[in-house]
């Protein structure tokens, strides 16, 4: 849940951002494993500006 409500803040809507949000409600649902929902936020945080490498 606390990585939806990052993405929720976030100004960049991009590829990246939509399917971690996609991802990350998936893996609420249990229909997605924490690791993919993970590795979509890390994406998103790095197109956001947010990441590192």
């Amino acid at each position: 849940m606390g990585a939806i409500e990052q993405l929720q803040k976030w100004t960049k809507h991009g590829l990246h951002w939509n399917r971690a949000m996609r991802v990350c409600i998936a893996a609420l649902a249990g229909e997605a494993s924490p690791q993919e929902a993970r590795r979509c936020f890390r994406l998103a945080a790095k197109e956001e500006g947010r990441g590192s490498s």
